[in-house]
């Protein structure tokens, strides 16, 4: 096994928000309170009607993606894998090689206002916190102003 797996990518493409003629509030108000508790005020919502500079809100594609790269492990990934023991592969190569995981990588680009979190979520799966998910009551909440971008 190990000198058959070096390593696992898992990867997404995920519609970029058009910056032009974004929303920031999702039209469901429970939705957009889940949202900003997990993200902070800086999240931005695809405007379906769209724009000239843009298709239906879509500016075009950013990846989100996770590396795991088993051939830097001398230890415990293969024995994970071969156990079918994957949510410790995921966590012992978090604290091992400081990965981070596809949900991550989307999330920072959720904060950045880059991309959906609705769309996005319907794209990797639900928002996790920690690798948990949480309710909005556990949540932490932020809804201080953030920069106004969208029209």
């Amino acid at each position: 096994l190990r000198e058959f797996i070096a390593g696992i990518v898992n990867q997404n493409l995920v519609p970029l928000v058009c910056q032009n003629c974004c929303r920031d509030q999702h039209d469901d108000a429970g939705k957009d309170r889940r949202y900003r508790a997990l993200f902070g005020p800086g999240i931005r919502y695809i405007n379906h009607e769209g724009c000239k500079e843009c298709v239906s809100g879509v500016a075009g594609q950013t990846l989100v993606a996770e590396v795991y790269p088993f051939f830097l492990d001398r230890k415990d990934a293969h024995k994970y894998i071969a156990n079918h023991e994957l949510f410790r592969l995921e966590t012992y190569m978090k604290r091992e090689f400081d990965i981070e995981s596809k949900q991550d990588h989307a999330q920072g680009k959720v904060r950045l206002g880059l991309i959906d979190p609705s769309m996005t979520e319907e794209i990797i799966g639900e928002w996790t916190v920690d690798g948990e998910l949480k309710s909005i009551d556990a949540m932490v909440t932020d809804h201080s102003a953030g920069e106004h971008r969208c029209a």
